[in-house]
């Protein structure tokens, strides 16, 4: 997460700026669906200790009930008061505007960071830490390669493309 401003600095400090913006967003997003990842964790670990494989399938279900939802209204809310929120932050309105063009981005990197929080509540739940530690390994691996690439050849979209191929990878 640190390396985006970094990274964005390196293509100009404006986009650098944006990029926190964004980061912030996306802060906020993630700590609501931290609850739901703690919440996974606990009761996964309570249907796999009880050895009740369809009880932990109905909390997976649920697990995605619950952050769909609430990560659709979060999305709303960005789409339609990212203005005041930026504006909260900082008055350079060319900052700001730079921002609103990664919004996508930002977007569909919160959506694909749905699963992935709720399979690491449930690895975690499982008692699976060694697992979910190698796979966020290889999903940073994966993400610093495509960071270290795109960013020369798209700009700003390069460095918003690699930081969503973190998620993908880490989902998968």
């Amino acid at each position: 997460f640190a390396l985006l401003p970094i990274v964005g600095a390196s293509i100009g400090t404006e986009y650098a700026a944006a990029n926190v913006l964004l980061l912030n967003l996306w802060f906020i997003s993630s700590y609501s669906l931290d609850g739901i990842a703690n919440a996974a964790e606990a009761l996964s670990g309570r249907a796999i200790g009880r050895r009740m494989p369809r009880m932990l399938r109905r909390f997976i279900l649920y697990f995605h009930g619950w952050s769909i939802p609430i990560i659709l209204i979060f999305l709303a809310i960005i789409a339609i008061a990212n203005d005041l929120f930026f504006t909260l932050q900082i008055n350079d309105f060319q900052v700001i505007s730079l921002a609103e063009n990664y919004l996508l981005w930002l977007m569909l990197a919160i959506l694909l960071c749905v699963p992935c929080l709720i399979l690491y509540g449930v690895y975690y739940g499982a008692a699976l830490g060694k697992e979910v530690s190698l796979t966020m390994m290889l999903a940073c691996g994966l993400f610093g390669l495509w960071l270290w690439y795109l960013p020369n050849y798209m700009g700003n979209d390069g460095l918003w493309f690699a930081f969503n191929i973190l998620f993908i990878a880490r989902g998968l």
